[in-house]
C-alpha cells in the first residue's frame, strides 16, 4: 500500500490534470514543476540506498547481530520521498516460539482410547492445530530438542529468576500449585516394597513394566536437571447438593476428563519452556512414566498422606497432578514435611480395608481399581461393601480432616455436572454402547465404558434389588461382556434363593 503522502500527491495530481484541461498553459507549467521534483527525489533515494548498503557491508546498525535488531527512526527526507519502510527482520525468539508451537504436540500423548473419549469439539480443535504445526520427527515422546540458540533471557537469568518465570506462567495457565525439585534418581525402597508385596494388580501391569523410568527422570529426558510438579484442585463447592441417583461417582469423575483438561495447560507450559527459555521438556499428566506424588512432595506442594493421596494444607487432597522434566537448571523448593501426625482416620474409613499400611494401598482390594481398571467380575466380598460406588471411591478422602475446609476448585471444566454426580440404576442397566459413548464422551466414565459401568452397577447396587432391576438383569445373563454376564447371574441367584 502506498504511503499517505503519495496517496495525497496522487489526488493532487488528479486535481491539477483537471485544471490543465481548463487552461493548457497552466498545465504545462505544472508538468515541468513535477518533473523537477521527481529528479530531486530520485537523487535523494539513490544517496540513501548507497548509505544503507555501506552500513550493511561494515556491519553497522540495522544488521542482524543475533538476537535483536536495532530499530531506528527514518530520516524525514526518506519519508517525504515515499521510500517503503524496511520491515524488521524476524528475531530468533520468534523462530523459537514457532518451533515451540510446532513441537507442542509431541509431549506425552494420550492413548488412542483416551483420544476417542474426547468431546467432539475438542478433537476437532486439536486436529486443526496438528494439521498446521505437525512435524515428521520420530523422536521419543516428550524428549524434544531445544532451539539451536537459547533465547537471551534464558542465557542471562539465574536459577531463581528462571524458577520464578516458570511458576508465574504455571499460575497464569490455571494451575493452583507449582513446585520444583532436582531431577535425580528416586530411592526405590518404597516403590519396590509395594511391588514386592504384590499390592499392584494385573490391570495396572504397566506400572511395574516401566519401573526404571519411574525412578529415574533422566531415562525420560537425557540431561534432565529439574522436575516441575503442578497441581489443580477439583474440590467441590460446599455445601454439596444432594445427589439423586443410587450409584455414586467419585468426585474427580463428576466433570470433564482431567487428562484432557490438565494436559492442555501442561503442554502450554512445556511450549513456553521451549520457546522462551530454550529448554527441552518431557511433559505428562497421569499417563506417563512418573511417580507424580513423589515429585510433588519433593517439590514442596504437599505431602503423601496415610491414604496414599497428596495433601496440601489449604487445598486438601482433592488434587490432580502433572509433571514436567526439563534440562533447565531451576532453583528448587524444599520438600514438604509430613503433617498427618497421629491422625489415621482414613485407614478405618476404607470400606474394603485396602490401606494395608500407612501410605500403602493394595490395589486389588481397592474399589477404585475394580470399578475403573479391572474388567472381570468384582470379588463379592468387596462389592458387598461398596455401598453403591459405581466408579471410584472417595471414602478415605472424605474422612481426611484436611478436606473439611478446602475451597472449591477454580477450573470450571473440572466442576461436577449435576447429572454425573450419581447415576440411576435402571438407566445404567439399560445402557447400550452407543448411548454410553454419546453420554460420557469427554468424561472419565467412558474409561470403564458401557460394559464396565453395567457390570459395576449390578455388583455394587444395594440389595435387595428393585423388581424393575431384576427384570433388566434377566436380559443381561447372556450379555457379550463376561463381567456383565457373571454379575447378572450372581445377582439373580441371590434374589431367587
Amino acid at each position: 500500500m502506498q504511503p499517505a503522502e503519495l496517496r495525497a500527491g496522487g489526488l493532487a495530481e488528479g486535481a491539477q490534470d483537471l485544471d490543465a484541461r481548463r487552461d493548457p498553459r497552466q498545465g504545462e507549467q505544472r508538468a515541468e514543476t513535477r518533473a523537477e521534483d521527481g529528479k530531486r527525489r530520485g537523487a535523494r533515494t539513490s544517496k540513501s540506498g548507497s548509505r544503507q548498503r555501506d552500513g550493511a557491508e561494515r556491519g553497522g546498525p540495522g544488521q542482524d547481530e543475533g538476537h535483536a535488531v536495532e530499530l531506528r527512526e527514518h530520516a524525514a527526507d526518506q519519508i517525504r520521498g515515499g521510500d517503503a519502510l524496511p520491515a524488521p527482520r524476524r528475531k530468533r525468539g520468534d523462530l523459537a516460539r514457532k518451533r515451540g508451537r510446532r513441537g507442542d504436540r509431541r509431549e506425552e500423548e494420550l492413548t488412542a482410547e483416551e483420544q476417542s473419549d474426547r468431546e467432539p469439539e475438542e478433537v476437532s480443535e486439536e486436529a486443526a492445530h496438528e494439521a498446521v504445526f505437525a512435524l515428521p520427527w520420530s523422536t521419543v515422546q516428550g524428549n524434544l530438542p531445544a532451539p539451536a540458540h537459547p533465547p537471551f533471557q534464558a542465557r542471562c537469568a539465574g536459577a531463581e529468576d528462571l524458577a520464578g518465570l516458570v511458576k508465574r506462567e504455571a499460575a497464569a495457565l490455571g494451575f493452583d500449585l507449582c513446585g520444583i525439585a532436582r531431577a535425580e534418581p528416586l530411592d526405590p525402597a518404597r516403590f519396590d516394597r509395594w511391588l514386592d508385596r504384590g499390592w499392584d494388580g494385573p490391570a495396572i501391569a504397566y506400572v511395574r513394566e516401566r519401573r526404571a523410568e519411574r525412578l529415574d527422570p533422566s531415562l525420560l529426558l537425557p540431561g534432565a536437571r529439574s522436575v516441575i510438579a503442578v497441581a489443580a484442585s477439583y474440590a467441590p463447592d460446599l455445601p454439596e447438593p444432594r445427589a439423586t441417583g443410587e450409584l455414586r461417582v467419585a468426585r474427580y469423575a463428576q466433570g470433564r476428563d482431567y487428562h484432557n483438561v490438565l494436559l492442555k495447560p501442561a503442554r502450554k507450559l512445556a511450549a513456553y519452556l521451549r520457546a522462551e527459555l530454550g529448554a527441552r521438556v518431557y511433559c505428562e499428566v497421569d499417563t506417563g512414566a512418573m511417580l507424580e506424588k513423589e515429585w510433588a512432595q519433593r517439590s514442596g506442594i504437599g505431602w503423601i498422606g496415610k491414604n496414599g493421596c497428596l495433601i496440601h494444607p489449604q487445598l486438601g487432597s482433592w488434587l490432580l497432578l502433572g509433571a514436567l522434566v526439563t534440562d533447565l537448571d531451576l532453583a528448587t523448593d524444599a520438600p514438604h514435611p509430613d503433617r498427618c501426625g497421629d491422625c489415621a482416620l482414613c485407614i478405618p474409613a476404607c470400606p474394603t480395608g485396602a490401606i494395608v499400611e500407612p501410605r500403602y494401598v493394595e490395589a486389588q482390594r481397592c474399589l477404585a481399581y475394580h470399578t475403573i481398571e479391572h474388567r472381570g467380575p468384582i470379588p463379592e466380598e468387596l462389592s458387598r461393601k461398596a455401598e453403591g460406588r459405581v466408579f471410584g471411591c472417595d471414602a478415605c478422602q472424605e474422612a481426611c480432616p484436611w478436606n473439611r475446609r478446602a475451597p472449591g476448585g477454580k477450573l470450571v471444566s473440572l466442576r461436577a455436572r449435576p447429572e454425573q454426580r450419581a447415576l440411576s440404576l435402571l438407566e445404567t442397566l439399560s445402557l447400550t454402547a452407543a448411548e454410553a459413548k454419546a453420554r460420557f464422551t469427554g468424561t472419565p466414565l467412558l474409561r470403564a465404558g458401557r460394559d464396565g459401568l453395567v457390570r459395576s452397577a449390578v455388583a455394587v447396587a444395594k440389595r435387595p434389588l428393585p423388581r424393575q432391576a431384576r427384570d433388566l438383569l434377566r436380559g443381561l445373563v447372556n450379555d457379550p461382556a463376561e463381567g456383565v454376564r457373571a454379575e447378572a447371574r450372581r445377582a439373580l441367584s441371590e434374589t431367587e434363593a
